[in-house]
C-alpha cells in the first residue's frame, strides 16, 4: 500500500505545503545559527603600539649645547600620535541594595598583668587547737602548732598580742581571755615578732553562738514566805507548760538558778553560760496559764486559806471558778484514757512475746546443742591424737596413755625433731556450751556410762558396732569398755540407762567427756535424748 496517493488532488496540495514549510524552517534555522553574511565578522582588538625607536643620533651623546639646523628642521614635522588605553572595561552594574559596611575592628582583650606571687611567710602556722569555741564562754588555752617558732615570737588574735609560752620550735601556747569571744564570728590567729620581721600565715578560730534555752517565762507561783517559788515556762516547740523550781534542769542542760516576778535565770551546765528569760507580758493572762495555775493551786494550797499564792501577779484563792476546776478534771480524765490505751498495747505486746518465746527458746537450745556436739567431737579427736602419740612413742600404755586433765589436751603433743608442740584442741572446744560453768564431765574407762553408750550405738545401728580402723584405738576399746550382750528392744535399752550412775566429779585418766546438764534435749545423739548421756569419745568409731 502506498503511503501517499498522488492521484487525489487533496493529497498533492498537502505534500506541496509540507515541502514549503520544511524549506522555510530550514532557512529560518540557517539564518538564526549562521547568518547570511559572506565573511566571518572579526572583533577589533586594540593593540599597544610600540614605542618609537630613537635614532642613533638622538641616543648619541651631545658634544656641545648647540643643535644643528637639520635637527631643528625635522622637529617641526614630527608626527603627534595619540594612543588611547589598551583596555576599556565596561561600566559596572549598580546594586541598589549594596551599601558600604566598614570592617569590624578587632576587639583586643585587655591584658591582665600576671600578679607576682607573694613570698611564703618565714614562719609556718599549721594548726590551732581548739579551732571552734562558743561565744560567752570562759577563758581557754590556745595551742598552736607549726615550725620555725622562736622565743621572741608572740601569738596575735585579731591583731591583739597574747602572753605566749614558748614550748618548742613547733609549738606555742597562750591563754585567750573571755573578752575575745563575747560575740560570734571568726578570729584571725597569727604568730609574729613585735617588729613584724618574722611572721606566719593566718588561721582562723570559729566562734559559734552558744545554745540558748527555747522557753518562754509566762508565770510564777510564789508563796508569801518566798521560800519555794515555782516558775511556769512554756516550751516554744510543743507549747507544753513546765513547772520549774530552783535546781531543776530543763532539756537536760539548763539549770534553774533564780526565779523572780520579772525574770528567771538559767545556767548552761556544759558551757557555764548564764541565760536570763524575762517575763512575757502577753501570755500572763492566757487561758492555759490560768488553768495550769488553778491546778497547782488546788494541789498546794489549804482549803481554808485565802489569797495564799501570787500567780501571774494576781491573788488566787480556793474559791476559784467552777469552770476552771471542771476543765482540770476533764484534762485529767483524758490523761486516764491515754494510760488505758498504753496498758492495752503493753498487754498485746506481752501476749505476743509469750506466744513467740517458746519457739525462740527452743531454737536457742537447738543452737547450743549443735555447738555442744561440734565441740564434743573435737575433744574426742584430741583424746585420740593424745593417746596415739603417747602409745606410739612408748611413753605409756593403757590408762597411763590417756589424758588426766583438759590442760594436757590444750598443751598439745610433742613433734618429733621439733621444739614446739602440735595443737590438737582449741580453747573454745574445752568449754561446755550447755552449762553456765562450762566444764565438761570426764568419762573414765570401764564405767557404766560407756556401757550405756555402747548399747545405744548398737541399738541405733542395728546391733552392729562400727569397725575401728586404728589398731591403737581397738586395743583401747577392748580394755576400756566391757563386752555387753546386744540389745534387741527399746525397753531393755531404757532400763539399762536408768540403772547407770553419773559421777560429775570423776578424776583420773578419761576416755571421753559429757555435759553436766541433765535437761531433755531437742536433738538426739545416737538416739539419746538427754544432755548428760551424750558421751563424746574416740571409741566405737
Amino acid at each position: 500500500m502506498a503511503l501517499v496517493d498522488l492521484s487525489r488532488p487533496g493529497e498533492k496540495k498537502k505534500l506541496i505545503w509540507a515541502a514549503a514549510l520544511g524549506f522555510v524552517a530550514i532557512v529560518f534555522l540557517w539564518w538564526t545559527l549562521i547568518g547570511f553574511d559572506s565573511g566571518t565578522p572579526t572583533v577589533a582588538r586594540p593593540t599597544a603600539s610600540p614605542t618609537p625607536q630613537r635614532t642613533a643620533q638622538q641616543n648619541a651623546p651631545r658634544t656641545n649645547g648647540t643643535v644643528s639646523p637639520e635637527v631643528k628642521s625635522l622637529e617641526a614635522y614630527t608626527e603627534v600620535r595619540y594612543e588611547p588605553a589598551s583596555y576599556n572595561a565596561p561600566e559596572a552594574k549598580r546594586n541598589i541594595f549594596a551599601f558600604y559596611e566598614p570592617p569590624v575592628k578587632p576587639v583586643t582583650a585587655p591584658s591582665t598583668p600576671t600578679p607576682t606571687p607573694e613570698p611564703p611567710p618565714p614562719v609556718l602556722l599549721a594548726s590551732v587547737s581548739p579551732s571552734n569555741v562558743y561565744a560567752r564562754t570562759a577563758d581557754f588555752k590556745l595551742e598552736v602548732a607549726g615550725d620555725k617558732f622562736t622565743p621572741d615570737q608572740r601569738i596575735f588574735v585579731d591583731g591583739r598580742e597574747l602572753a605566749t609560752t614558748y614550748k618548742s620550735p613547733q609549738q606555742l601556747s597562750a591563754t585567750v581571755a573571755a573578752s575575745f569571744i563575747t560575740n560570734p564570728g571568726a578570729r584571725q590567729v597569727m604568730v609574729r615578732t613585735s617588729d613584724n620581721r618574722l611572721y606566719s600565715n593566718a588561721l582562723t578560730i570559729n566562734v559559734a553562738a552558744a545554745p540558748t534555752p527555747n522557753y518562754t517565762y509566762i508565770g510564777i507561783i510564789s508563796p508569801t514566805n518566798r521560800v519555794d517559788e515555782i516558775a511556769l515556762v512554756q516550751d516554744r516547740n510543743n507549747k507544753n507548760i513546765i513547772n520549774a523550781r530552783r535546781g531543776d534542769v530543763l532539756s537536760g542542760r539548763f539549770r534553774v538558778t533564780s526565779i523572780s516576778e520579772k525574770e528567771v535565770v538559767l545556767v548552761d551546765t556544759t558551757l557555764k553560760i548564764k541565760h536570763t528569760i524575762a517575763m512575757s507580758e502577753g501570755d500572763k493572762t492566757g487561758v492555759l496559764c490560768r488553768a495550769q495555775h488553778l491546778e497547782l493551786t488546788l494541789k498546794m494550797t489549804n482549803h481554808n486559806a485565802t489569797a495564799d499564792h501570787n500567780i501571774c501577779g494576781s491573788s488566787v484563792t480556793v474559791s476559784a471558778p467552777v469552770s476552771g476546776a471542771v476543765s482540770v478534771v476533764t484534762r485529767r480524765s483524758e490523761a486516764g484514757y491515754t494510760l488505758v490505751a498504753l496498758l492495752a498495747m503493753m498487754t498485746v505486746v506481752a501476749l505476743f512475746a509469750m506466744a513467740v518465746a517458746p519457739s525462740v527458746q527452743q531454737q536457742a537450745q537447738r543452737d547450743r546443742e549443735q555447738e555442744a556436739i561440734f565441740r564434743g567431737e573435737q575433744v574426742a579427736d584430741a583424746i585420740r591424737a593424745y593417746y596415739i602419740s603417747r602409745a606410739t612413742q612408748g611413753r605409756a600404755a593403757g590408762d597411763q596413755a590417756l589424758p588426766t586433765s583438759m590442760d594436757q589436751l590444750l598443751q598439745g603433743i610433742p613433734v618429733t625433731g621439733g621444739s614446739k608442740n602440735r595443737q590438737i584442741l582449741r580453747a573454745s572446744a574445752a568449754r561446755d556450751p550447755l552449762t553456765i560453768e562450762g566444764e565438761w564431765r570426764f568419762i573414765l574407762p570401764r564405767t557404766d556410762a560407756l556401757i550405756d553408750l555402747q548399747q545405744s550405738i548398737m541399738f541405733y545401728t542395728g546391733n552392729v558396732l562400727p569397725t575401728v580402723r586404728d589398731p591403737q584405738m581397738t586395743q583401747l576399746q577392748q580394755f576400756a569398755v566391757p563386752q555387753v550382750i546386744p540389745t534387741s528392744s527399746l525397753g531393755a535399752l531404757s532400763a539399762t540407762r536408768s540403772t547407770s550412775s553419773v559421777d560429775d566429779d570423776a578424776t583420773g585418766p578419761f576416755v571421753g567427756v559429757a555435759s553436766r546438764s541433765r535437761r531433755e534435749s531437742v536433738l538426739t545423739y545416737y538416739g539419746i535424748e538427754r544432755h548428760d548421756q551424750w558421751i563424746f569419745t574416740p571409741l566405737f568409731r
